[in-house]
């Protein structure tokens, strides 16, 4: 006999893997993060991997220069996420919609709003 673990989501999508389900029903339930745009210093898009959706997203994070945020939903939504997974930026500076960037200084690192 074989035993096999199912994950089932809430609106009833299998999963053999509990990751993907979690990822899945986190996409679900929190639909404004893709409104967020992440950018690198060289101002280039950062993309999010639906396919390694929380990894993806932590691997964003520690790369993003500015984070443009365009509702609050979708901001509410970012410190959910970051609470969650831990996410590696510095976004407690980030109280309001709008573009933020990434500043450094030998004493302090943090995002400020453009």
């Amino acid at each position: 006999m074989r035993e096999i673990i199912i994950y089932l989501s809430d609106d009833g999508k299998v999963f053999t893997d509990e990751l993907e389900c979690g990822e899945y029903e986190f996409k679900l339930s929190h639909p404004h993060i893709s409104e967020i745009e992440f950018y690198d210093i060289d101002g280039q898009m950062l993309s999010i991997d639906n396919e390694n959706y929380f990894e993806s997203l932590e691997k964003i994070c520690d790369k993003a220069d500015e984070i443009r945020i365009p509702t609050e939903d979708a901001r509410k939504e970012l410190f959910e996420l970051r609470d969650m997974i831990s996410l590696p930026c510095a976004m407690d500076d980030i109280d309001s919609i709008g573009t933020w960037l990434y500043w450094r200084s030998l004493l302090d690192e943090g995002f400020v709003k453009k």
